[in-house]
């Protein structure tokens, strides 16, 4: 919380110093409203990141299973050689 304040307030004396000395002030962006709810467009950046992962686990999951299977059917052969 103390951060969060420290930062805003020397973000408000850079912009006050800037604008003193005419210098042109950096825009301030943010993804959040007015009221710090989440923006449409960073929902949509969350679900796009969720689905990334969710589709990156399921690849690796398969993966996995398909090694497991594959080191099953090469034991198996083994045994059935001897």
């Amino acid at each position: 919380m103390d951060r969060d304040f420290e930062r805003r307030w020397e973000l408000m004396k850079q912009v006050l110093g800037s604008e003193a000395r005419g210098e042109s002030v950096r825009p301030c962006v943010s993804t959040r409203t007015l009221f710090g709810i989440r923006s449409t467009v960073e929902q949509q950046l969350d679900d796009l990141v969720a689905q990334e992962e969710e589709r990156r686990r399921q690849e690796r999951l398969e993966h996995l299973r398909r090694e497991r299977e594959g080191v099953g059917e090469r034991v198996d052969d083994r045994d059935g050689a001897d």
